[in-house]
C-alpha cells in the first residue's frame, strides 16, 4: 500500500459509501454527491476510486476519476480532503495517483469558480482553463472546466509507485 505522511492510500469500495457520503457533505455542503451516485461511481468499470486513511483510521480524503476511452479525456469526478486533514499534501497525492491510474492523454475536471484553494491546486499541477460553465452548480455558481495534458499513456499506470491492494 502507498503511504503519504502516515496516511495510507486504499481502494474505495462499497463498504466505504457512507463514509464517502459523510466526507462529501463536509467538503461540499452545497452539492455533495448523493449515495446512489457514489455507489454508481464505485461500481462503474471505468472508475478509479481511492481513499486516504488517517493513522487513526478516519477517512481523510477521497478521489474518483473515470478512464479516458476512445480518445476521450479521463475525468476527475470528485476530490475532497476533510478540513481536519488539509494542508498535508493529501489532495495533491490523490490527484497524482488518480491521474496515473486513468491512463489518459488528457484529464479534465470542473471546479467551482469560487473555490480558489482547489483552483490553485489544479493550476499548480498543470491544469489550464478550458471554459467557464455558467450556472453549472445547483446554487447557480459557475464552474471552470480545466484540462491537463499528460504524456501519452505509454508508461504503465503507477509504475513508480507501489500498487494498491
Amino acid at each position: 500500500m502507498a503511504t503519504h505522511r502516515g496516511y495510507t492510500l486504499q481502494r474505495a469500495t462499497l463498504r466505504d459509501v457512507w463514509k464517502i457520503r459523510q466526507l462529501e457533505k463536509i467538503v461540499f455542503p452545497k452539492d455533495a454527491y448523493p449515495v446512489l451516485e457514489i455507489i454508481m461511481l464505485i461500481l462503474a468499470p471505468i472508475s478509479r476510486n481511492y481513499k486516504m486513511v488517517a493513522p487513526n483510521g478516519d477517512m481523510a480524503g477521497f478521489i474518483s476519476g473515470t478512464v479516458g476511452t476512445a480518445g476521450r479525456p479521463g475525468w476527475i469526478i470528485t476530490l475532497g480532503v476533510n478540513p481536519q486533514h488539509q494542508r498535508q499534501g493529501l489532495g495533491r497525492f490523490l490527484l497524482d495517483w488518480c491521474e496515473r491510474e486513468l491512463q489518459a492523454e488528457h484529464i479534465r475536471l470542473t471546479v467551482r469558480a469560487g473555490n480558489m484553494a482547489a483552483y490553485t491546486l489544479y493550476a499548480e499541477t498543470g491544469y489550464t482553463d478550458v471554459r467557464r460553465r455558467r450556472s453549472y452548480y445547483r446554487d447557480g455558481e459557475d464552474g471552470i472546466e480545466m484540462e491537463k495534458a499528460l504524456n501519452p499513456p505509454s508508461i504503465p499506470p503507477s509504475s513508480h509507485l507501489p500498487r494498491v491492494s
